[in-house]
């Protein structure tokens, strides 16, 4: 009984138990004597309790304790060994898979320099005059984007 009237009272429970807790209060003796009881309680402590506030110094005290403590060095705890042989294991079949498609591609019996049958691109189609400005522009609207940024830290480390 006494916590749902600590949070009727506080507003902290839900919108069905706050009319059931209303309800009750009105219709029973021992719930309207106990919320009243525990209101002028809460009344009382409102008024004659007051908020301590930290030294003027606490912040700096608890700034200056931080700054003792040494950082705990990274143990293999952190480093999950599995996830570093999967990644290795990973790049080595990618690797490997390459290499052994290269190799079956090669025509061993051919007597031309071209042995390897690669398709040829038309690079003309994929660089042409359009695509090179295109690429300019962006190449010095993130350039000056970069500028901008290192511009910006620098002008904050002076200030």
């Amino acid at each position: 009984m006494e916590m749902e009237l600590w949070g009727y009272i506080d507003g902290t429970c839900e919108q069905a138990d706050t009319h059931r807790i209303a309800n009750l209060i009105a219709t029973r003796a021992d719930w309207k004597n106990k919320y009243e009881e525990l209101r002028a309680f809460n009344a009382a402590l409102a008024e004659h309790m007051e908020t301590e506030q930290p030294s003027m110094r606490f912040s700096k005290d608890v700034m200056d304790a931080i700054s003792k403590t040494q950082i705990a060095p990274a143990t293999d705890k952190y480093i999950n060994p599995f996830i570093i042989r999967s990644i290795a294991t990973f790049f080595i079949a990618t690797i490997a898979v390459a290499i052994g498609y290269l190799l079956l591609s090669v025509k061993w019996d051919s007597p031309s320099t071209n042995a390897l049958n690669v398709p040829t691109m038309h690079m003309e189609r994929l660089f042409n005059a359009t695509t090179l400005n295109v690429t300019i522009a962006l190449t010095v609207v993130l350039g000056l984007v970069l500028l901008d940024g290192i511009l910006r830290r620098n002008n904050k480390a002076h200030a």
